[in-house]
């Protein structure tokens, strides 16, 4: 009998082992998740790039902040950087403090793509946050083409996507250009609106008139849905 015990010490002993270590990997996360708990539904808008004016917004940021010293995550930086640019979003113009908020909020995202870098929708906001800062064109194309290359066909980026592939369209190499001409078919086949005004508002029409040149219909259909809207704009 004592000899099977003392057979079964090590396995017990290791068993043991591997549950304490489960537990201590396991406990940082958990507690993160219990900072963020009331902030679930916020985040899983802002994530999707959805615009969010919502009183919970400061309390989050200060919930993350906390979440943050509890694990290196990268998602967790970047939910800092989305909410940054939420409590910031829709202002007429920028202040030194708005600036702040901007710099830290790209920081975070440079910090949180590091450790998590297949985040489609986190480069598409270090592309515009790049542009927005130093109009460096060489920086911003270099993240939204990695927002291409991670998550290529994610409907809600697609358009969202597009107005700043427009404005960015020259930086692109020709190759390039092949492929964000399928990305403007496809948003085309998502939602013709969107197309119209991301070509309205970039002031730059014909990457979308070729890439539509393929069915004339639909070219006539945006060209005709390009000028009303401009007509109503005025």
């Amino acid at each position: 009998m004592q000899s099977r015990l003392k057979g079964k010490i090590p396995v017990l002993a290791f068993t043991l082992c591997c549950s304490v270590a489960m537990v201590y990997l396991a406990l940082p996360r958990s507690i993160a998740a219990i900072y963020l708990f009331n902030g679930t539904s916020v985040l899983k808008q802002l994530r999707q790039g959805r615009p969010v004016r919502d009183a919970r917004l400061p309390g989050l940021l200060r919930s993350l902040t906390s979440a943050r010293r509890w694990t290196q995550n990268g998602e967790l930086a970047i939910d800092a950087a989305l909410v940054q640019i939420g409590l910031n979003a829709g202002r007429t113009s920028l202040t030194a403090a708005n600036k702040a908020h901007f710099a830290i909020a790209h920081k975070n995202l440079i910090v949180g793509l590091s450790r998590s870098p297949m985040d489609g929708n986190a480069w598409r906001w270090l592309s515009i946050l790049r542009l927005a800062q130093t109009g460096d064109k060489r920086k911003a194309i270099a993240a939204l083409r990695q927002s291409y290359y991670t998550a290529p066909y994610v409907t809600y980026l697609a358009s969202q996507r597009l107005p700043l592939a427009l404005i960015l369209w020259n930086q692109f190499t020709k190759d390039e250009h092949t492929m964000l001409y399928r990305q403007i078919r496809f948003v085309w086949s998502l939602s013709e609106y969107d197309v119209v005004v991301a070509a309205a508002r970039s002031r730059n029409a014909i990457p979308v008139m070729v890439a539509l040149s393929e069915r004339p219909a639909d070219l006539l259909k945006f060209e005709r849905q390009l000028k009303q809207f401009r007509s109503q704009s005025r």
